[in-house]
């Protein structure tokens, strides 16, 4: 492989990296008001980061439906 595909290969890479962060961003940063007590009390008790994808589960009205059902009856 010649170095100028190289290097134009690895542009590419950083540039889709950084527009996958950017997307991540918007997808996850829009937590409804009426969640965020029990997103709170998800995240003190270590319940939402997934290292090993580099995200967090957060992100849909299911789930935030979901987890503030499961604090509210105080399952977690």
């Amino acid at each position: 492989m010649s170095e100028s595909k190289l290097i134009e290969l690895e542009n590419r890479i950083n540039v889709l990296e950084f527009e996958n962060k950017i997307l991540k961003s918007i997808v996850f940063s829009n937590t409804p008001e009426w969640a965020k007590e029990s997103l709170n009390t998800a995240k003190n008790k270590g319940l939402l980061s997934f290292p090993a994808i580099k995200a967090n589960s957060t992100g849909s009205y299911d789930f935030y439906r979901l987890l503030k059902l499961l604090v509210d009856n105080k399952i977690i």
